[in-house]
């Protein structure tokens, strides 16, 4: 099955960008209204994390979608389709030699920033707690023990080897990311000459419920798998059942969801399927082709390390002022969400411009030196 080429990657781009900014979002709900968030940091017993995600129910639901599964399927996917369709081991070979130096300066950035706004007294995380109580807020404010010099050796060692938001929360993800790329290689080098890969991939799944956070990434490459190599009129009479599971499976309320099935496996399994239907849906691939959306998407990795900063600082004392004045509390989170907007877009952009790009750069330079393509 084949689609256009630079069609297929501007709708990953757009997919990868309408993830960003949903988990922006989602922060900001978090982090100003609250209601019905009954994840990590919420400081609730199970027996009230239960009443309280039924209580809010539909926006709890929201809450405890973590996005990230997909977004890992999505760095899989692509070179996953790159190998099942040229065969191309040199070009994972340079993915793996390149990762950690396209990640590296990137983390660096934001650990620095981060603590560059707690330093100079801009961070506004025991305000926000003592306000409303969000006890998620001071979760995510490892402010005891940080430096300069403890910023960068957690920008350009710590997260990769743990989970470490220590100097930024969103860091967190980075260990996966890391981990879960070099699985990615690692499957894809291993398997991909594999005639019957069906049996691994069950397998691998199975193994996976031990180790969910990577459950994205295995579905990124087994619907790379099937987009390449499965004929399309097979696959047809498979998207609607598949759009339907993907929903009921993210829709499932989590409390009632047993121990071996929560939320990360649950999503890993539902973006499989999601990437699996996407390339038979024209219109939903054109809505997420739009030039808006590709935008974000390049920008998705730069958005999402630098807003969490900017939304504790700026959004947070934009928060203060109305709350204290008053003002409904949904509209105060919006209001600071707008009021954070165009400082978040402006480093993001800067991000990816003074960062990003370079080290993607660097990292094709250095990798070139090392692993030449002749």
């Amino acid at each position: 099955m084949q689609n256009s080429t630079s069609k297929h990657i501007q709708f990953i781009s757009g997919l990868k960008g309408s993830l960003a900014v949903l988990i922006v979002i989602l922060h900001y709900l978090v982090a100003f209204f609250p209601y019905g968030y009954t994840n990590w940091g919420s400081g609730l017993s199970p027996e009230e994390q239960y009443m309280v995600y039924f209580r809010y129910y539909p926006l709890s639901l929201f809450f405890r979608l973590s996005l990230l599964p997909l977004f890992y399927a999505l760095i899989a996917y692509i070179p996953a389709i790159k190998l099942f369709r040229d065969s191309d081991t040199k070009f994972i070979e340079r993915q793996a030699l390149g990762r950690y130096l396209r990640l590296m300066p990137l983390v660096l950035v934001t650990a620095i920033f981060s603590y560059a706004f707690f330093y100079f007294g801009f961070s506004r995380y025991q305000q926000i707690y003592d306000l409303i109580g969000n006890h998620w807020v001071i979760a995510t404010d490892g402010c005891s023990g940080r430096s300069w010099l403890g910023a960068i050796k957690n920008g350009v060692w710590d997260t990769f080897i743990e989970m470490n938001g220590k100097y930024c929360s969103v860091l967190w993800c980075i260990n996966d990311i890391f981990v879960g790329s070099y699985l990615t290689y690692s499957f894809l080098m291993i398997f991909h000459g594999v005639k019957h890969r069906l049996p691994v991939y069950l397998v691998s799944y199975l193994i996976l419920l031990r180790y969910p956070a990577y459950c994205g990434f295995l579905s990124g490459i087994a619907a790379a798998d099937i987009y390449v190599n499965v004929r399309a009129e097979q696959l047809k009479k498979y998207v609607l059942p598949s759009v339907i599971l993907a929903f009921l499976l993210v829709l499932f309320p989590e409390p009632m969801a047993p121990a071996w099935f929560k939320n990360a496996y649950r999503e890993g399994i539902a973006s499989f399927l999601i990437l699996f239907a996407m390339p038979f849906l024209p219109r939903l691939n054109k809505c997420f082709s739009a030039d808006v959306l590709d935008w974000f998407g390049n920008r998705s990795f730069s958005l999402i390390l630098t807003h969490f900063p900017i939304m504790l600082s700026v959004s947070a004392w934009v928060f203060e002022k109305m709350y204290s004045a008053d003002v409904p509390q949904f509209f105060c989170m919006l209001t600071a969400l707008l009021a954070g907007l165009p400082m978040i877009l402006i480093a993001t952009e800067i991000m990816y411009r003074c960062v990003e790009i370079p080290s993607g750069k660097f990292t094709k330079w250095i990798v070139g030196k090392l692993s030449p393509t002749d």
